[in-house]
């Protein structure tokens, strides 16, 4: 987090305009203005604790908001990714909730380890996929973890399955 407040003022508010309306070339320059601080895995929401990534995967998936996570994600480190906001989602956990596939896919791609840290409620992504109804990326979610699945309990696979019927996602 941004600890003085005209840091925050500064350097947050105009990154998580930045970042809600993805516009990469402004992101970009603050990042690059301030890049000895490490901005990619701060908060920029004193609210919720939610870091530039949080804020922009929660956009509709376009081509703008496409490529500024691409972007984003390029310059972070593996563990960034791994980052929590206030009610313990890491910005991957957001993507399930949202069903933004495209964007999870460039998340995984730099962090596999996403797949299997749990978000609200202790929840694993793939639950939480099943719980909004996101039958896409809920398919992509489970070929992606099958080989792993150590990390899952008898409850995951519970809530995962009353979900999907919930949701009526086996007729898709």
């Amino acid at each position: 987090m941004l600890e003085r407040t005209e840091d925050y003022l500064d350097i947050g508010v105009p990154l998580y305009k930045a970042a809600i309306t993805s516009d990469w070339n402004t992101a970009n320059n603050i990042i690059l203005d301030s890049r000895n601080r490490r901005l990619e895995g701060f908060s920029v929401s004193n609210e919720n604790m939610s870091t530039t990534l949080h804020v922009a995967v929660t956009a509709n998936e376009t081509e703008r908001s496409i490529l500024f996570v691409r972007n984003l994600v390029n310059i972070m480190f593996p563990n960034e990714l791994e980052v929590v906001d206030a009610k313990k989602n890491t910005a991957f956990c957001l993507v399930c909730m949202n069903g933004n596939m495209e964007m999870g896919m460039i998340m995984l791609r730099m962090n596999i380890r996403l797949l299997h840290i749990r978000g609200t409620d202790g929840m694993m992504p793939l639950q939480i996929s099943s719980l909004f109804g996101r039958y896409k990326l809920l398919r992509f979610l489970y070929d992606s973890s099958r080989n792993n699945t150590d990390q899952y309990d008898d409850e995951d696979w519970k809530s995962t399955l009353s979900n999907c019927v919930e949701n009526d996602l086996f007729g898709k």
